[in-house]
Parts: structure tokens; C-alpha cells; sequence
């Protein structure tokens, strides 16, 4: 699989100019979060 490096793709959304204001259009990035507690080899939650 090869790795996305979104600071470097999307440099102009994460590094923006501190010299001037600038309105930007974010796309759309789809985000996966997995919620939980505790250790999951020994919790049974």
C-alpha cells in the first residue's frame, strides 16, 4: 500500500501564509475512527 502524505499533497492547506488572509476550498477526505478503553488484548468492553 502506498502512503498518502497529506502535509505534502495539501501544502497550501497546511503550511498557509502568515503575511496575508486567503479563503481556501477544503475537498471532501474520508476519516475512520475506531472508539474503545482499556488494553484490547485483555478488556473484554
Amino acid at each position: 500500500m502506498e502512503k498518502v502524505d497529506l502535509k505534502k499533497d495539501l501544502k497550501h492547506l497546511y503550511q498557509p501564509s502568515a503575511k496575508e488572509v486567503v479563503e481556501v476550498d477544503v475537498s471532501t477526505i474520508n476519516h475512520l475512527m475506531v472508539d474503545g478503553a482499556g488494553n484490547p488484548s485483555t478488556s473484554t468492553a
